[in-house]
């Protein structure tokens, strides 16, 4: 066995100051919470400040001024017959060839990705993109996904197929994007009439707006109405949770059809979050007769 090595007069002198250096003094409370003494101190919440002279002004880019923002949620409500599908048709063909939008507004070149729960792409879709003059290797259809359970694949399903939505936008730099009904695409697991859980679907969805600077529109059904109430839904219910859905969308348009003209409809706006409210726009569905879809005919105010 070695000897352990005696110290000198000095080394236990300075052995001992170190020890006694070591030992915290109970009146020092700043010493005593240090890591010098007990390690590390108990992890605390802190708040995170930015503070506002340095934060760089983002600008809104708009897929059509003031109503459809890129980047963001649209919600798109309305009853059934109205023409709600029709006019995404509409807004699809003209970014198909970079028409102006239906008020004059500036437009824009680019692809659309279709989730179309209600109809077929081979019938009445494609035959309403003809009818509004849509370049069709500018539009493509979502129709579901493959993976390892449904190599024949199976239909979309939100939040959880989220990433595959935003896959499918990056794969064909799509610049708008329309999920309709937006309730048929959201999953069993969602309770589409309570907030906390609809927002579970639809800040994901925001996300990838966001990220792909893509602009998202959701048709969604208005309220039927309570005839044993003799309440008629106004254009702010929409089916499902009020606040989950239009809570998490920048902008609100409801299409609604004239009391006085049966037909004539009117495209309003329920929400603006990004851009400044603009007036109603009217507009009829016209040529019906063709392999029986028509196309929208806008009547700016």
């Amino acid at each position: 066995r070695v000897p352990e090595p005696r110290l000198t007069p000095e080394q236990a002198q300075q052995a001992v100051a170190d020890a006694v250096w070591r030992v915290p003094d109970p009146q020092d409370d700043e010493r005593w919470a240090s890591e010098s003494w007990v390690g590390s101190p108990a992890p605390q919440d802190e708040p995170v400040l930015v503070q506002m002279d340095g934060v760089t002004e983002d600008p809104v880019d708009w897929l059509w001024e003031d109503r459809v923002p890129l980047g963001a949620v649209t919600v798109l409500d309305g009853h059934p017959g109205v023409g709600k599908s029709t006019i995404t048709m509409d807004l699809a063909a003209r970014i198909s060839r970079g028409r102006r939008m239906p008020d004059g507004s500036r437009g824009m070149l680019g692809a659309t990705i279709l989730l179309s729960a209600e109809d077929q792409l081979a019938r009445p879709i494609r035959a309403r993109l003809e009818a509004a003059e849509a370049d069709l290797m500018q539009v493509y259809g979502l129709e579901g996904v493959s993976d390892r359970r449904n190599p024949l694949g199976r239909l979309i399903s939100l939040p959880e197929d989220t990433h595959v939505l935003q896959r499918a936008i990056m794969n064909v730099q799509a610049t708008l994007v329309v999920i309709d009904p937006f309730f048929s695409y959201l999953s069993s697991e969602i309770n589409s009439g309570i907030d906390a859980e609809v927002r579970r679907a639809m800040m994901p969805l925001s996300r990838v707006a966001g990220e792909t600077g893509c602009a998202i529109i959701l048709v969604r059904h208005l309220r039927k109405p309570d005839k044993k109430a003799g309440n008629v839904p106004s254009l702010f219910e929409g089916g499902g949770s009020l606040g989950g859905i239009i809570g998490a969308a920048r902008s609100g348009l409801a299409a609604v059809q004239s009391e006085e003209d049966g037909f004539t409809f009117t495209l309003h706006q329920t929400k603006s979050n990004w851009g400044s409210w603009v007036r109603p726009i009217d507009y009829q569905i016209t040529g019906a007769s063709r392999r029986g879809v028509g196309r929208i005919a806008w009547q700016p105010r």
